[in-house]
Formats: structure tokens, sequence, C-alpha cells
């Protein structure tokens, strides 16, 4: 009769969260490093300060289309390329921006909306050196990439490319991770939950829940592109 028993269910896996916390209070940063990232995240924090300060002053221009229509036109052009400008964070931002109708006016929507279909790339150079730093110099003799991007997105721009298997070229595309876009996207969300921890503590802001968006970690990974070849500045993993 025991031996036909169903065998005991396997113990339940440990949260995630606890699972990594032993691996990261084994290895702490160390003080030189911490220090740098915080010097970092303070210079980052001037920055935009000093960018969008006077964007904000200036904002009551976007909506005096009547009055002032070119210099509407003026504020918008400068709001866009300075998100642009800014980082991956803020043009994710204005992203979910553009498609909440519900809370913004559909005149902002639609400003914003140029930033779902296309954001500014980065060179040619930036792409190779990316290459460089991934499979090392050696990549131009297996993969041909073409000048300029199909695509350019926040976080990464797309190539078409050729790459060599069994002495035949085959089409593929090549996605590249815009340069330091991790090192800024953990900078600027470090920023973001400070920012949404201070605005939760006053008590007419509270019920809008800031910190609920500031919590979440934004990925630099395409885990589940489509894509046939993957190249990142700062993964050196290739994956067909």
């Amino acid at each position: 009769p025991a031996l036909c028993e169903p065998p005991p269910p396997p113990p339940p896996l440990p949260p995630l969260e606890t699972a990594l916390a032993p691996v990261a209070s084994e290895q702490p940063l160390p003080l030189a490093r911490r220090l740098a990232r915080v010097a970092f995240y303070a210079l980052r924090a001037a920055y935009l300060w000093l960018v969008f300060s006077p964007l904000l002053l200036s904002s009551p221009l976007a909506f005096w289309q009547k009055r002032f229509p070119q210099l509407e036109e003026v504020w918008w052009s400068w709001c866009i390329a300075t998100l642009e400008r800014t980082g991956a964070l803020a043009i994710k931002l204005a992203q979910w921006a553009s498609s909440r109708p519900d809370l913004f006016s559909s005149r902002v929507c639609g400003r914003l909306q140029h930033l779902q279909d296309h954001t500014q790339p980065h060179s040619l150079e930036a792409t190779e050196a990316a290459l460089d730093a991934a499979f090392g110099p050696g990549w131009r003799s297996v993969l041909r990439i073409a000048p300029h991007p199909v695509g350019s997105g926040c976080i990464a721009q797309v190539h078409r490319g050729e790459l060599l298997r069994d002495g035949e070229w085959g089409p593929v595309a090549v996605k590249v991770l815009h340069p330091q876009v991790g090192r800024y996207i953990r900078a600027d969300g470090a920023l973001l939950r400070l920012v949404c921890g201070g605005l939760q503590r006053l008590p007419r802001v509270r019920w809008l829940n800031p910190g609920g968006g500031g919590g979440s970690r934004p990925s630099t990974r395409s885990e589940q592109s489509p894509l046939h070849l993957l190249c990142g500045c700062e993964s050196g993993g290739m994956s067909e």
C-alpha cells in the first residue's frame, strides 16, 4: 500500500525577492563605487533640473494656441526635443501620457504621439562600438550591418544585417541598445522613486498614489523580441 501512495509535493519555491536577497547582501558595492553612484545621481538630478525648469516655466505657451500659435509650435518642438535628449525613462513617461486621453487633453496626447513612432537614433560609430564591446573586432568577418537603422526606440534601435552561416550570408536584424541607456535608466528610476516618495507624503497628492508607478524598475533587455540577432551596449550575449 505504501508504494501506491503518491509522492509528497515538492516544497514551494521562495519568492524571487527572498531568493535574491542573500545574493545581493553577500556582494555589497565597494564604498568608492557607492560614492561614485551617488555623485552621478546628484549630477543627473542637477542636469534634469536645468533642462526641465525652463520648459516648465514656459509651459503656458503650449496652451496659447489662439493668441500665439507660432510660440506654441516652438514650445512643443522644444519639449519633444528635450524629451528625446533626456533619456529613455522620460520618453517612456511621455509615451504613457500620450496613451491616456482620460488624464490628458487630446491636444497633449496628439503632440506626444510623435514619440510613439520614432526617437532620435544614435550614430553608426556607437553601433560599431557596441558590437566591438560585445563580440570583439572579429564580428566584421561574420556580420554586415546597414549604416542606417530601420527604426529607433527609446532604449534601442534596429539595423538590417547579414550573418554568415555555413558559408552563406543570411538576413538578420540587429538590435543595439543606445549608449549608456541602462545607466541612465537606473539613475532616473532612482530619482523618480525619490520624487514619488516625497509626493506620497503630501495629503492632497497621496490619493493619486504617486509611488505606485515609481517602484518598478524598467528593463533594458528585449527577451521577447522576435529579432534574430540581439546585441547590447551593456550585455554581450548573442541569441538566435
